[in-house]
């Protein structure tokens, strides 16, 4: 792969931001809450038999590309916040800010990998269906819906953690401002 595109740093440094403070082993609660719950709840979504129509699937596309374009904004505004000088707080600000910025990096990430999910399925699936192979046509579809679902419910709890740390960021921010 090219290192133009390489996407590993991006996904070890989110991994690095679920680990203990002393970077040495991974919150397992945390690891079980990002990942864990996404593909349970997956998982019993499939099983329910939702699926995933156009019109969600359109619905999905335009919301996670809107959200896509907002982190990268976001990604400036942690940016601004670094190259501001603060002499008491700076180490714990920078490390609290990489974290912040791994985890805004990661949820454009997974915001992008599920467009292009969609996308394929989208294309994909009337392609399938033409075919006249109705078991692997219900086998894709059921393997993109657990995909789907475990990466939109996976992209919301990960949203959630850098609400979180935007809002602790900036409240600080303005406690000392």
């Amino acid at each position: 792969m090219s290192t133009k595109i390489n996407i590993a740093q991006i996904i070890r440094d989110h991994l690095d931001t679920l680990r203990t403070y002393q970077g040495r082993r991974l919150i397992v609660q945390d690891v079980l809450f990002f990942y864990g719950i996404p593909v349970v709840l997956a998982l019993g979504l499939v099983w329910m038999g939702l699926s995933i129509t156009s019109f969600l699937s359109t619905i999905l596309i335009t919301s996670l590309s809107i959200f896509a374009a907002l982190l990268f904004n976001l990604l400036l505004l942690a940016y601004d916040i670094v190259q501001r000088p603060d002499k008491g707080r700076q180490k714990l600000k920078r490390r609290f800010l990489k974290e912040a910025y791994a985890n805004i990096s990661y949820c454009i990430l997974i915001s992008l990998i599920s467009v292009l999910v969609l996308l394929a399925f989208e294309i994909l699936s009337p392609l399938l269906e033409k075919t006249g192979q109705a078991i692997f046509s219900a086998c894709f579809e059921k393997a993109i819906f657990f995909i789907v679902y475990f990466l939109v419910i996976h992209f919301f709890l990960s949203l959630l953690m850098v609400l979180k740390r935007i809002h602790v960021m900036m409240s600080r921010e303005f406690e000392h401002s």
